[in-house]
C-alpha cells in the first residue's frame, strides 16, 4: 500500500506533490530491491539470509491469497460483511491486482467509464507509476529466481501462473501500465524464447487438466469481481490482454520475419487459440451490444460486454497482421510446396481424366453450353446494333495496317492499353511468381511497401524453421472459423436449459460474422495457404 504524502516541513515552492510522490517511489522501490536481493550489490550471509526468506515469503507468495477476504471494493452501498473482510496483505501480486482494479482509494471501477475516450490515460497518472513500479519488481523478481536451485524454479513457475491468472486477467492491463513496466516479457536473449512464453508454459503446467478439458475458465475465477462489477470476464480479459502484449513482440508477432522464434510463436498462438475456443461470441460479433448472462437461482440477468475489452482482441483479426503472419509461417522452399503439386502420380492422373470426362458429359454442363451458343446466335442476328457494332469492329480491324499491328509501340496489347485485354493468364503467372512477364504491366501493380517487405524476409531468419507455427495459426483462425462462421448451435442469446438454474453455454454463432469473411478473404487471396496446406498433407501422412 504505497501512499505519496507530502513530507513534514515540505513548502509548495520547494517541492510539489508530484516530485514527493516520485522520489517516494523510488525509495520504496529501491528498499523493496535491497530486501529482494534485486541489486547487485546485495549482502548476504548471516541473518541476513534470514530476513531475506522472510521478505519474501511474505511480499512474493507463491500461492495466491483467498480473494473473497481481501479487496473487496469499498463503496458507499458496500454491505457490513464486505467491510469486515477487508484486511491488508503485504502480497505484491495481490496489492497490484487490486490497485489495478479498484485503485488506490478502492472505489474506482474496474473498466473506467470514459476508457474509450481516455485510452491509455484512463488511470490516474500517480496510480499508473505505482502500478509501474510493482510491475517491473515482480517481473524482475521472477525472472531472478531462474537461476536458483529447485524449489526456486518450482516457485518461480507457481509465481508465473499467478502473474498470469491474476495479473493478465485485470482488464486494460495494457492501458494502466506503461510498456516499459513489462517491456522484459517480450524480449528474448539469444536464442532463447520471451519470458511471456514462459510465463504462458508455467500457466499450463499448472492448471494441465483445465487447460485440455476447456475448463480454463475455472483456473481464472477471482472471487473478488463479477460480471455484474466488471462488464468483461477474466477469459476475455486475459485474451486481449495477451493479444496486446504479443503484438508488441517481435520474435512471435511476425513483422520482422528473421526475427521470428518459430517455436515459441507455436506456444503462444496455441495458448490464444484455447482462449478463443472459450471466449464469448460477443468476441468477435458484429453487432452493437455483445451480451453474456449471470444466473441469479432461477432467474437471469443480461450483462453488456465492454466494447472497449473486444476492441483490443480484435487486432488478432487485422488484415495486415494476419498476412504478415501466414506469410512468415509458410516457407515453400522448405516445405517444397511446388514440388509436391507438381508431382503427379499415375493415379492422379487418371483422377484428373475422370473428373474432365464427368464434367464434359454432365447433363448440367451439356445444357450450359447448348443454351449459351443458342443465345449468342439469337443475339448477333436479331439485334440490329449487334450487327452494327460487330460491323464497325470488322471494318475498322480491317484498317489496321501490317506495320501497326506488329510494332511493339506503348499502345501494343501486351501494354494493357488501345485493346481489350485477357488478364486471367497473366494474373496466374503473378500468383504463381513467374517472371516472364512485361515489366511495363506489373511495376505499377508493385508498391514501395511490398518491396521493402521482400527485401526484409530475404535477410537470414536467427531461428529454425519449424511447420509447428503454421499449425498453430491454423488452429486459433480455424477456430475462430468454426465458432463464428455461420450454422452454429446458439447465437448470442443463451437460453435456459431444462435444468432449473443452468445456462446453456453457446458454442458458435448462428449466422456468419463478417469477420469470418475478411478473415477467409485475407487468407484465400493474399497468402498460400491453400497450397502449403495441401502440399503438408500430400508430403506429410502424420499430420492427417
Amino acid at each position: 500500500q504505497i501512499k505519496a504524502k507530502k513530507p513534514f516541513g515540505a513548502t509548495a515552492k520547494a517541492n510539489s506533490v508530484g516530485q514527493d510522490s516520485n522520489e517516494l517511489l523510488a525509495a520504496v522501490n529501491l528498499i523493496l530491491r535491497a530486501l529482494l536481493r534485486l541489486k547487485k550489490s546485495a549482502y548476504t550471509g548471516g541473518n541476513r539470509d534470514i530476513i531475506h526468506q522472510k521478505v519474501c515469503s511474505l511480499l512474493i507468495k507463491s500461492s495466491a491469497p483467498s480473494y473473497s477476504n481481501y479487496f473487496q471494493p469499498k463503496s458507499a452501498t458496500a454491505n457490513i460483511q464486505h467491510q469486515e473482510y477487508h484486511k491488508f496483505t503485504p502480497d505484491l501480486i495481490s496489492s497490484l491486482r487490486s490497485l489495478l482494479l479498484f485503485g488506490s482509494n478502492g472505489v474506482s471501477e474496474p473498466i473506467p467509464p470514459d476508457a474509450e475516450r481516455m485510452r491509455e490515460d484512463c488511470m490516474a497518472k500517480d496510480e499508473k507509476c505505482r502500478a509501474d513500479v510493482l510491475t517491473k519488481l515482480i517481473i524482475d523478481f521472477i525472472a531472478c529466481m531462474e537461476s536458483g536451485s529447485g524449489s526456486d524454479q518450482e516457485n518461480q513457475g507457481r509465481l508465473c501462473s499467478r502473474f498470469v491468472s491474476e495479473i493478465l486477467t485485470v482488464p486494460l492491463f495494457t492501458w494502466k501500465v506503461n510498456l516499459s513496466s513489462y517491456e522484459s516479457l517480450i524480449q528474448s536473449q539469444g536464442l532463447k524464447p520471451p519470458p511471456l512464453v514462459d510465463y504462458i508454459r508455467h500457466f499450463n503446467n499448472t492448471f494441465t487438466n483445465e487447460v485440455s478439458d476447456g475448463r480454463i475458465a475455472i483456473a481464472l475465477n477471482m472471487t473478488d469481481i463479477s460480471l455484474s462489477t466488471c462488464p468483461a470476464p477474466p477469459v476475455l480479459c486475459l485474451l486481449s490482454n495477451v493479444i496486446q502484449i504479443g503484438n508488441k513482440c517481435d520474435t512471435i508477432n511476425g513483422t520482422i520475419a528473421s526475427k521470428l522464434h518459430y517455436t515459441a510463436a507455436a506456444e503462444y498462438f496455441n495458448f490464444v487459440a484455447t482462449l478463443i475456443n472459450v471466449a464469448p461470441l460477443g468476441t468477435f460479433s458484429s453487432k452493437m451490444s455483445a451480451v453474456e448472462w449471470v444466473s441469479n437461482g432461477s432467474t437471469s440477468s443480461p450483462i453488456v460486454l465492454s466494447n472497449v475489452v473486444i476492441e483490443q482482441a480484435a487486432v488478432f483479426l487485422s488484415d495486415s497482421f494476419v498476412r504478415s503472419l501466414f506469410n512468415c509461417a509458410i516457407d515453400d522452399d522448405v516445405l517444397m510446396t511446388r514440388k509436391v503439386i507438381d508431382n503427379k502420380t499415375e493415379k492422379d492422373m487418371k483422377q484428373e481424366n475422370d473428373l474432365t470426362e464427368l464434367g464434359s458429359a454432365s447433363v448440367t454442363s451439356l445444357a450450359a453450353k447448348e443454351a449459351m451458343v443458342d443465345r449468342n446466335r439469337r443475339f448477333w442476328q436479331s439485334s440490329k446494333w449487334a450487327k452494327k457494332l460487330s460491323n464497325f469492329i470488322s471494318s475498322a480491324g480491317e484498317k489496321m495496317t501490317s506495320s501497326e499491328a506488329s510494332s511493339p509501340g506503348p499502345n501494343d496489347s501486351r501494354t494493357g492499353k488501345g485493346k481489350l485485354m485477357n488478364t486471367s493468364s497473366l494474373s496466374r503467372q503473378l500468383a504463381n511468381g513467374k517472371g516472364s512477364i512485361s515489366r511495363v504491366v506489373t511495376s505499377t501493380e508493385l508498391s514501395s511497401s511490398e518491396s521493402d517487405s521482400r527485401k526484409t524476409s530475404t535477410s537470414k531468419p536467427q531461428h529454425v524453421y519449424s511447420a509447428s507455427f503454421f499449425f498453430a495459426l491454423c488452429r486459433a483462425y480455424g477456430t475462430i472459423i468454426s465458432r463464428w462462421g455461420g450454422n452454429g448451435k446458439e447465437d448470442l442469446v443463451r437460453r435456459v436449459s431444462s435444468k432449473a438454474g443452468e445456462l446453456e453455454i453457446e458454442a458458435a454463432s448462428a449466422k456468419l460474422e463478417p469477420c469470418v469473411t475478411a478473415l477467409l478473404n485475407v487468407l484465400c487471396f493474399s497468402t498460400n495457404i491453400l497450397s502449403s496446406s495441401w502440399a503438408i498433407i500430400q508430403s506429410n501422412p502424420k499430420v492427417v
